[in-house]
């Protein structure tokens, strides 16, 4: 598995008192944007390509504003697979088994409001919202996001379950959530990378959609 295939798709696109949930309306949804401050999510995530498939765990944590996000992927075979940050439109991603470090920036086109709509789990932006069958698909030009199995946690709506689609390169990253919290203090010093000594520096370009 060459691992920019998961950093292309995911820059180009997130317990207790949680219950099952289907909100009655987009509004309910809608109504929460700005609720979320910082989330801490853990869970499962499956990378497929046209060529190739791996499933893995996955840790996610970010601020909203200005927008920060670490992410770490591991499975048992292999420990850590990838883990890397994402600093507004900067992003840096380290694959140990590579000993490369891939540097780049988002696109303007992609832009912090699409991380944060797959990190968040809901759909946000000036995007194309087809609901139907307690899912919610954002489409735009040849992504596809879809948000399903609705849940609530400490009253706020999240979606369980997260597929993406990058349709030309047939790349396809599926996330299940486990567990999650929203608005803890996180510290800033989490969002801070250590490049390890010897790897090889990648400055890598987001293709254009």
């Amino acid at each position: 598995m060459k691992w920019w295939n998961l950093l292309f798709l995911f820059v180009i696109l997130s317990c207790a008192n949680r219950a099952n949930y289907r909100p009655a309306s987009l509004i309910d949804i809608f109504n929460q944007k700005k609720e979320v401050r910082t989330l801490w999510w853990k869970g499962k995530v499956k990378i497929k390509t046209s060529k190739d498939e791996i499933s893995g765990n996955v840790l996610i944590v970010a601020k909203k504003n200005p927008l920060l996000v670490r992410i770490e992927v591991t499975n048992w075979i292999s420990g850590t697979i990838l883990y890397g940050f994402i600093k507004e439109r900067d992003f840096l991603f380290i694959s140990p088994k590579e000993k490369r470090v891939y540097l780049g920036e988002i696109p303007p086109e992609i832009g912090e409001r699409s991380i944060w709509a797959l990190i968040r789990t809901i759909p946000v932006g000036n995007v194309k919202i087809f609901s139907k069958e307690n899912k919610i698909e954002l489409s735009h030009d040849s992504i596809r996001i879809v948000f399903q199995a609705y849940s609530s946690f400490q009253h706020i709506i999240f979606s369980k379950k997260i597929d993406a689609y990058y349709l030309p390169k047939h790349i396809s990253l599926h996330f299940e959530i486990k567990e999650i919290f929203f608005n803890k203090n996180i510290p800033s010093r989490l969002f801070n990378p250590v490049i390890p000594p010897g790897f090889q520096i990648v400055r890598y370009q987001v293709p254009t959609l």
